[in-house]
């Protein structure tokens, strides 16, 4: 008998019990995870609102579904965040039945049975939960833990020839090598550069984004593309071979076939295979699976974040994060609604150091701004929850905010339609806009400076040149072909002839 602990707020891995603890940012979601044999599946479905993790807990909505499979499954125990208290409603298994029925505070449910997989759906209405039937229905999960046969635990042998590589190792936008392939993500001729998106682990490129991918011989390359995908999806043109079979809208992967040393994918213009077809085209992918023969492995610095020094004040068209716990405020993502979570950043004296896609930046109107997220989406207020809204066009109202910012870089950023302040919860780790501060904290405000970017490129300037080639082996005099230039930490392609 196999024992799988899966909670969403630490990390501990025993073989003897097999027992796994995962935090939040190592589940997909929505989407499927596998650990030690066994996965966990968690999908919108049918329901309005997309699954999420906020805080410590995953939050699943009305109709969506949370699917556990393993070779057999006997017991899952879910503990019960009391953030849902609420919203709880119902929690519905394909098979097999809980020990106790469902009931209003609960703070677990058992479920038992003998399944090679088992789904869960979340009721529609908040029948058991304090806000009643007039509200859609919620589950929080703070950890599941399942017994049964899961698998070994080990990691299975690579098909001999295939690489898997996940979105996460590859540097973007810029150049990588990863276990002996290139990759060369640009902004292309595009309006919007390609970013990595945390939250759902995935690569996306925007329309007239490249990725080039170049090793001794390629011969099959398949995109696995990421839950959201279908949203922008579009065609990707490659320089070489062909996408075998043709794209189509609901794909989940597509693949490229011939045989070459170097192919270029171009993302389309326009999202003609999206649920959005009339928006800009994009691919949202989590990895590669790539067949053909890798060249030499070669560590490529990775590219030094951008700095963002302490603000005073606020200026148009210059990019900004929102700062306090040691973290800085990360966008909304995929979601048109929701309190802002928490991103990495590193801080020294008045110096912060965090990825461009977690800038804001801020468009005067008059004596307020519209406050906008690193792909130009608009963040407004409604006066109905502590949530912010978000809207690809202006808002046509509570879009506009205030901002005053201390010599400290405190930012009193508030809206001027209902009158609330952004503010950092410790409750609740994350940003909203609120009535009152309280307790809250009001976010710390640091702006780009383009000057600690010049004095980072001097110093890159003063460093060793290297050469590799295209199948990352260094090359002591380059000539007549294209390269891979290294120095210091910056890395690009050229052209010697």
């Amino acid at each position: 008998m196999k024992k799988l602990l899966l909670t969403l707020a630490g990390a501990v891995f025993s073989l003897c019990a097999s027992a796994l603890t995962v935090t939040p940012d190592q589940l997909t979601v929505p989407g499927a995870s596998t650990i030690d044999g066994f996965t966990v599946d968690i999908q919108k479905q049918n329901g309005q609102t997309a699954p999420q993790v906020f805080g410590e807990a995953l939050r699943t909505y009305a109709k969506n579904t949370v699917t556990i499979s393993g070779s057999k499954i006997t017991k899952v125990v879910f503990t019960l965040s009391d953030s849902g208290s609420k919203r709880y409603t119902t929690f519905t298994p394909s098979t097999g039945e809980y020990t106790a029925a469902q009931a209003e505070g609960d703070t677990q449910l058992t479920w038992t049975g003998d399944a090679a997989s088992v789904t869960f759906t979340v009721g529609d209405k908040a029948t058991m939960g304090s806000d009643g039937d007039t509200k859609a229905g919620q589950i929080h999960i703070a950890s599941i833990q399942i017994e049964g046969e899961g698998g070994t635990g080990e990691t299975p042998e690579p098909v001999e020839g295939e690489y898997r590589i996940t979105a996460s190792e590859i540097t973007v936008p810029g150049v990588s090598n990863v276990e002996g392939f290139n990759f060369n993500v640009e902004q292309g001729e595009g309006g919007t550069a390609p970013m990595f998106h945390g939250n759902t682990k995935a690569i996306r490129l925007y329309a007239k984004n490249t990725i080039s991918v170049e090793a001794e011989e390629l011969t099959k390359i398949t995109f696995v593309l990421s839950s959201d995908a279908n949203f922008r999806y579009t065609v990707v043109t490659p320089s070489v071979g062909e996408i075998t079979p043709a794209q189509a809208a609901g794909d989940t992967e597509f693949t490229w076939v011939g045989n070459a040393q170097e192919v270029v994918f171009t993302v389309g213009e326009i999202a003609t295979l999206g649920e959005e077809s009339d928006k800009n085209g994009q691919i949202r992918f989590t990895e590669l699976v790539i067949e053909g023969t890798p060249g030499e492995v070669v560590e490529v610095p990775t590219p030094e974040l951008p700095s963002f020094v302490l603000a005073t004040s606020v200026e148009a068209g210059k990019k900004y994060v929102l700062a306090a716990d040691g973290k800085v405020a990360a966008s909304l993502g995929t979601k048109t609604y929701g309190y802002l979570s928490m991103a990495a950043a590193t801080f020294d004296g008045n110096i912060c150091k965090t990825a461009e896609a977690n800038a804001f930046t801020f468009t005067p109107e008059g004596d307020a701004y519209y406050m906008q997220d690193a792909e130009g989406f608009y963040y407004y207020q409604t006066g109905t929850y502590n949530s912010f809204n978000k809207s690809e066009d202006v808002p046509e109202e509570g879009g506009l905010w205030t901002i005053s910012v201390a010599e400290d870089g405190a930012a009193t950023i508030t809206n001027t339609s209902v009158k609330k302040i952004i503010s950092y919860s410790t409750t609740f780790t994350s940003y909203g806009s609120y009535a009152e501060v309280g307790e809250n904290i009001l976010p710390t405000l640091y702006v780009y400076d383009e000057t600690v970017g010049v004095a980072a490129v001097e110093a890159a300037e003063n460093a060793a040149v290297e050469y590799f080639n295209l199948q990352g082996v260094r090359v002591a005099n380059p000539s007549n072909g294209l390269y891979i230039r290294r120095q210091g930490n910056q890395v690009s392609k050229v052209l010697v002839k």
